[in-house]
């Protein structure tokens, strides 16, 4: 793929039609330019700004004893102003669309920021933090994020909604567990902060990552998924087991376009995994237009492998999501395992993770895809990326029964679920995130097991890095836009919490690298007055908190290498969240009326009836078009 990936045509894969729009490599650029250039303009009035808004915020709360601390500073709500014009100033939209999202996400920023700091003001008075230091910046940062995600998803062009209705009860355990793990980091919080917060912020509060972390609110955010996994295993150990059962036969289904030099080790690994598996086991291989040889590949490496029940499909080059479908619709298996072409799976995959759907509420059942390679920067960072987010933060998510995305490069459903949802999304990216949750809605259990181990292939290089990423990033939005109604409809604590949740994080991590380079701006033309609060609190909002999450797990899975290298970790932060920003100006902020029609998804999602309000999933039924 080229460098520039806006240089290049949009394919289902990449950037689907309607939803996104082309931009230009200099758009992302532009707008860090012009807010570092603010910033840095913006920094001698920081003081003068503080004193005033200091008079203001005492004259609205009717407080005459309100007092600035010494250090005080409001930095980050000017700062955070000013960037919330500019990406509506460079957004993808008309100037009329343009102009509505400025103007709505700097009202409510406005507005909610300054009934924060006055309730922060009342509360100072009887011995509260201060609204102006480390924990009102906190605060002011956080209504921020969720200020940006509120008008993003308010105003972009988005996927239909698709209705899906609940069919297995409500279980109570998942939510009393996460009311419980809530209530002990509210504890933990508080506890930290009354008694260790004066050492901390006397210590912690000018660097760059660590300030802040003082604050009950960084603190709750720290402890809270520990507090889960710690609560799921023990609860985990009291469970009663399901009852063993005959192993349910399994179809492994691999999408390949041009993936000629790695497919072949995929499938010897797949027979391996068969060979061990007391069950029946097929292999569906379904190439979607490949311009190498992967078709001739497949063929020799079945042919090594002649006791594995295989076959090869060819189908038109519509995507990831075409392909997964024609092998759904030729699969008989009970078990449908999504593998990529890329992966290799471990012998005993099956062994471990099938028990899972002896538990009749189980649909789902994801692993722990560790990179295929030790070795490279790339690799490290996202073996620790892995470590972090698939066996913590999904492991505490197990726990709540709220995970969002079983990652696509081995997962495992019921073949029965698929077909009622009327199999994977097409036109969209994220397809794997989306089916997770469609099937959870469905009130089925989403299991992510971390002792269930598979490898993957990673980018080699930032081009590879690059398209994945923003291809990750559009799947997220895609995600939450198709399936919005799990909000409105309260299915459980995957659309009550999780889904604005993964929404308010994913914006939180764009907000690093606008204020990363505005820290340096404010640092080459005044030193002298660098608000450090203000960047301190900052980089505790959105780095801080993972780094001290990171080294604890990495330690915890053995692999005290990874903390060698995980100081650099923030340079691929920055550039990962720089392509989600790139990402992000993509979007259509246009109405449905001004934009182009999402590709028609081949498993008819969206009904035929005029600007249906919403969608309802229907049964698969796709006319194969395909050869043996």
């Amino acid at each position: 793929m080229s460098d520039s990936l806006f240089a290049t045509p949009f394919t289902p894969d990449t950037a689907p039609p309607g939803l996104s729009v082309r931009r230009r490599w200099w758009v992302a650029p532009a707008l860090l330019a012009t807010f570092a250039a603010a910033a840095a303009l913006l920094q001698p009035d920081f003081p003068q700004m503080t004193y005033e808004y200091g008079r203001f915020i005492r004259d609205l709360g009717q407080d005459p004893n309100l007092l600035l601390p010494k250090q005080a500073s409001i930095a980050i709500r000017p700062l955070f102003a000013v960037l919330l014009v500019l990406f509506a100033l460079f957004a993808a939209g008309s100037w009329k669309r343009r102009l509505r999202l400025g103007a709505m996400s700097l009202g409510l920023y406005v507005t909610l920021t300054i009934l924060a700091d006055v309730a922060l003001a009342r509360l100072s008075a009887v011995g509260g933090p201060s609204p102006f230091m480390a924990y009102g910046n906190v605060i002011a940062g956080l209504i921020g994020i969720f200020v940006v995600a509120v008008a993003v998803f308010a105003n972009a062009r988005l996927p239909r909604d698709v209705r899906v209705h609940r069919e297995l009860p409500l279980r109570w355990t998942p939510l009393v567990l996460l009311l419980l793990s809530v209530a002990i980091s509210v504890a933990a919080a508080y506890g930290i902060e009354h008694y260790y917060g004066g050492y901390i912020h006397q210590h912690l509060d000018n660097l760059p990552l660590l300030g802040g972390t003082g604050s009950g609110v960084v603190a709750f955010f720290i402890v809270l998924p520990v507090a889960l996994c710690l609560l799921g295993g023990a609860a985990g150990r009291l469970r009663r087991g399901p009852t063993p059962g005959p192993y349910p036969s399994v179809a492994f289904i691999v999408p390949a376009r041009d993936e000629a030099l790695m497919i072949g080790e995929t499938i010897m690994a797949i027979a391996d995994a068969a060979a061990a598996y007391p069950g029946e086991v097929e292999a569906i291989v379904v190439e979607n237009g490949s311009s190498d040889e992967t078709a001739a590949v497949v063929r020799d490496a079945f042919g090594c492998c002649p006791l594995l029940d295989s076959h090869l499909f060819e189908c038109p080059p519509l995507g990831k999501s075409r392909a997964l479908n024609v092998g759904l619709a030729r699969s008989r298996a009970e078990i449908i395992v999504r593998i990529d072409a890329d992966t290799l799976v471990s012998p005993d995959l099956l062994v471990k993770a099938m028990p899972h759907f002896w538990d009749a509420e189980v649909g789902g059942v994801g692993v722990l895809p560790l990179p295929r390679e030790n070795n490279g920067w790339i690799a490290h960072m996202r073996a620790i990326e892995t470590y972090y987010g698939a066996a913590f933060k999904r492991v505490a998510q197990n726990v709540a029964d709220c995970v969002t995305v079983l990652p696509g490069a081995t997962v495992a459903y019921r073949r029965s679920i698929l077909i009622q949802l009327g199999g994977f999304a097409e036109g969209v990216n994220g397809e794997d995130a989306d089916i997770t949750v469609r099937v959870g809605r469905l009130g089925y259990r989403i299991v992510a097991d971390w002792r269930v181990r598979t490898y993957t292939d990673v980018p080699r290089n930032l081009s590879q890095l690059r398209e994945q990423r923003m291809r990750w990033s559009r799947g997220l939005y895609h995600m939450i836009g198709r399936n919005r109604s799990a909000i409105s409809m309260g299915q459980g604590l995957r659309g009550i919490w999780m889904l604005p949740w993964a929404s308010f994080m994913m914006f939180r991590k764009l907000m690093l690298v606008p204020f990363a380079i505005a820290a340096v701006a404010m640092i080459a033309t005044e030193p002298s007055t660098l608000p450090l609060h203000e960047i301190a609190a900052a980089g505790a909002i959105v780095i801080g908190v993972q780094l001290v999450q990171m080294v604890a797990v990495v330690l915890f899975y053995r692999r005290p290498g990874l903390v060698m290298v995980l100081p650099s970790y923030l340079v691929f932060r920055l550039i990962v969240t720089y392509y989600a920003l790139e990402t992000l100006l993509t979007l259509a902020f246009e109405p449905a009326e001004e934009a182009p029609a999402v590709q028609r998804p081949l498993l008819s999602l969206v009904p035929t009836s005029p600007e249906p309000a919403t969608a309802e999933a229907q049964p698969l039924a796709i006319p194969i078009n395909s050869e043996a």
